[in-house]
């Protein structure tokens, strides 16, 4: 396989000091710029596949992991241990600290950390800087000569360790299909990032111009740069041998088959509680309770690429149940536009207010330094200026885009799994294929003929594809 791009970038000069983006500015004329107007730093932009919503993100917006970033941006607190540290959301940003703003004033960009992202070697650390408050600056046990002269394109290293294999209060925790694994993973827990199998890098599939990335999964409000990161990209739209198999992928996508579980490697959260904390030795901090697992069959929903998301300050629409969708994909059954698309289900029992059902953001600071839940979210309230009485909780429901840890073909799911007596990989009458009893007041086959006995997938190719039956003659839609 070809050396990817960023393998042959010809070598940076040493540079004796960084500064972020101040230090590149004068040899990179526009690339600040570049940056600042992307998703990556701003965490917000434009919401074309998000009808309900225009320009919005991460930034501005609740979530069932931080939950509201504005107010959990960059503290510093005493962990478990006794050590003042400085953390929060900018941990992960591609920035120094400032809070991200669409104005490019000359703070604004001479705020981004390139190294963040074009640089292996790089580490910061959180510090009080004079007139300036709490920022990044780098790790003093640097040599800064050394790291500035291996700059190159993003790696899966920056990418997966710096932010998305961690994210979410550890490895593995949020996503669930991308975890530290993946550095270099097994051909069974990855086929397309194992050095045994594609051997593949982020931007392979995420493709960049001009600092936007390409990709974007139910539960990412904005789309940085509108070009489609899709399997067929690579595969085509008929990639199998079989007929049978090509003939799916008009209402099928590649990852119900080829994902038949995640979070391989590390376990992952599919509950966070916020209605009580727990210390957590691994992040040193205080965590909502969380319930983790491993190995876990995906959920399954029809997704014509527009999603649906709670908009921050909005009452909730509860079900009889308590449970609100936070993050979900639109189609059904009946959308043209749609195809099955394997989801993680992320739950969260989240604050709200009894008297405007708001959701209530937590204040990052408190819980994770004392706790203390009830403190934390009457902390988060007063820090958007909502004075809340009483609070109860509802279950939010996030469905999770997966498209990393495709198995091998030979791993994927085979017809039985899902079809024929005793399947259970996929709940069909959940997604409206519930199939007929009767017919014309006759039992369903024998309103056309005396019973037969077969394998059902010989009944369906017959039926379908050799006497073209409709579907609707024997399911409900």
């Amino acid at each position: 396989m070809a050396l990817p791009a960023w393998a042959l970038a010809a070598p940076h000069d040493a540079l004796p000091t960084y500064e972020g983006s101040k230090t590149c500015m004068p040899c990179h004329p526009g690339k600040a710029e570049e940056v600042h107007a992307s998703a990556h730093y701003q965490l917000r932009g434009q919401t074309p596949e998000v009808p309900n919503l225009g320009f919005a993100g991460k930034f501005g917006s609740i979530n069932d992991f931080c939950t509201y970033p504005n107010i959990n941006w960059l503290f510093q607190m005493m962990n478990l241990t006794g050590q003042r540290v400085v953390v929060g959301c900018a941990a992960c940003h591609a920035g120094l600290g400032l809070k991200p703003s669409t104005s490019q004033t000359a703070a604004q960009l001479e705020n981004i950390d390139c190294l963040m992202c074009h640089s292996d070697l790089y580490k910061r650390i959180g510090t009080r800087v004079t007139g300036q408050g709490l920022r990044f600056v780098p790790d003093p046990t640097l040599d800064i000569p050394t790291v500035t002269s291996n700059i190159q394109m993003p790696s899966r290293a920056a990418c997966l360790t710096r932010c998305h294999a961690g994210a979410g209060g550890g490895a593995g925790i949020k996503q669930g299909d991308l975890d530290p694994s993946q550095l270099n993973p097994p051909l069974n827990v990855d086929v397309h990032m194992s050095s045994q199998g594609a051997g593949l890098h982020c931007l392979d599939c995420h493709t960049a111009r001009n600092h936007r990335i390409a990709g974007r999964g139910n539960d990412i409000r904005e789309t940085d740069l509108n070009v489609n990161v899709d399997c067929t990209n690579c595969h085509g739209s008929a990639p199998h041998g079989s007929a049978d198999l090509n003939h799916h992928t008009a209402r099928v996508h590649c990852t119900v088959c080829h994902i038949p579980t995640y979070a391989k490697s590390y376990p992952t959260d599919v509950l966070r509680d916020f209605r009580k904390a727990v210390p957590d030795p691994v992040a040193n901090r205080y965590e909502p309770v969380r319930t983790l697992r491993s190995n876990i069959t995906p959920v399954y929903r029809f997704f014509n690429g527009l999603s649906y998301f709670y908009k921050f300050g909005d009452p909730l629409a509860l079900t009889p149940a308590g449970s609100f969708v936070i993050a979900g994909p639109l189609g059904n059954i009946r959308d043209p536009n749609a195809k099955l698309h394997a989801f993680k289900l992320h739950r969260a029992r989240m604050p709200y207010d009894l008297a405007s059902l708001r959701l209530i953001p937590v204040k990052s600071q408190v819980s994770w330094e004392t706790g203390n839940m009830d403190q934390a979210i009457r902390a988060g309230a007063a820090a958007v200026g909502w004075n809340v009485t009483d609070y109860g909780f509802a279950t939010s429901l996030r469905y999770m885009s997966l498209h990393h840890q495709v198995a091998p073909k030979e791993q994927a799911l085979l017809c039985g799994s899902c079809h024929g007596v005793g399947a259970t990989q996929i709940n069909f009458a959940a997604l409206g294929y519930t199939p007929k009893t009767t017919r014309n007041g006759d039992p369903l086959c024998a309103s056309c003929h005396d019973p037969e006995t077969a394998d059902f997938l010989e009944i369906h190719r017959e039926h379908v594809q050799e006497r073209n039956i409709s579907c609707s003659t024997c399911h409900n839609f």
